[in-house]
């Protein structure tokens, strides 16, 4: 093993995120079948050409009059790309009312951001219903691959042992541990953020290609509102308001989703990924 090898190479070479998720709950309905298919169809036509339509049936039990009733859910899925090939960008839509945008392409933040909300401005500009949020969140996931060309598998390569973020009892299970925890911070803005944060190490095979161990950190943050009358975004009254609202509560996400995979990884893969808490990466 060389001076400069590295035994864990992030998986999407300059970085290590494979996938952020920009995930939304409104209270009720805000677009119809019909305005997806038709509005919103024209409104992505050109950066999410990509148009896909499923059907699952929902049913509820009623204990009290012992009868079940069941109601049609219809979801949508907007992404780039071909058929068969993995989209870059997708919005998924399910029952009109929950909403997530993914991206598998990272950059940088200041383009992800920009692009997601992009999306969801869209989406609000033909809403039919009251833009009030019941949760919303946000999640990356980064994932490395340990190179056994590089080294023998060793996770104090990659994670510093002494991280707050996992236990120690990981550094002697060999290449196949799982670890996951939950906690809450508080955002600026005051309300109380749920973390769930999840590590794992694991074998995957590829097109039936030889297995090789991936170490993913999977970070969820999301915000709920305690009660039907909790308002989560009070000034954001109009359309006009609520995008750029909801834009401004995800900066502190990004950076506290930083501050956690800064303390978990090693100061020398923070370097290799020029990842610095403060900057626009």
């Amino acid at each position: 093993m060389s001076a400069g090898s590295i035994v864990f190479k992030p998986a999407n070479g300059a970085h290590a995120v494979i996938e952020t998720v920009f995930f939304f709950e409104f209270a009720a309905r805000v677009l119809s079948d019909a305005s997806i298919e038709e509005r919103l169809t024209e409104a992505y036509t050109d950066a999410l050409p990509r148009f896909e339509k499923t059907a699952s049936v929902e049913v509820t039990f009623d204990a009290i009059s012992n009868t079940t009733s069941q109601r049609e859910i219809s979801s949508y899925t907007f992404s780039t790309g071909q058929e068969g090939e993995a989209p870059e960008w997708a919005v998924r839509i399910q029952d009109g009312m929950q909403i997530s945008i993914h991206c598998t392409a990272y950059t940088r933040w200041d383009a992800v951001s920009k692009q997601a909300f992009h999306f969801l401005h869209l989406l609000t500009g033909i809403s039919e219903g009251t833009l009030e949020l019941r949760s919303l969140g946000f999640k990356v996931v980064d994932q490395f691959i340990h190179d056994g060309s590089e080294g023998a598998y060793d996770l104090n390569k990659v994670f510093k042992i002494d991280s707050k973020y996992i236990s120690r009892k990981n550094f002697e299970s060999g290449e196949r541990w799982h670890n996951n925890s939950g906690w809450l911070w508080i955002h600026p803005n005051g309300r109380s953020i749920l973390n769930n944060f999840n590590t794992n190490s694991s074998a995957v095979s590829v097109d039936h290609v030889a297995a090789k161990t991936y170490v993913t950190i999977d970070h969820v943050q999301m915000l709920r509102r305690e009660d039907d009358i909790d308002v989560l975004f009070p000034s954001a009254v109009g359309m006009e308001r609520f995008v750029p609202a909801v834009q401004a509560f995800f900066e502190p996400l990004h950076e506290q989703n930083k501050l956690v995979v800064s303390d978990l990884l090693t100061d020398e893969t923070c370097r290799r990924l020029s990842l610095v808490v403060g900057d626009r990466k």
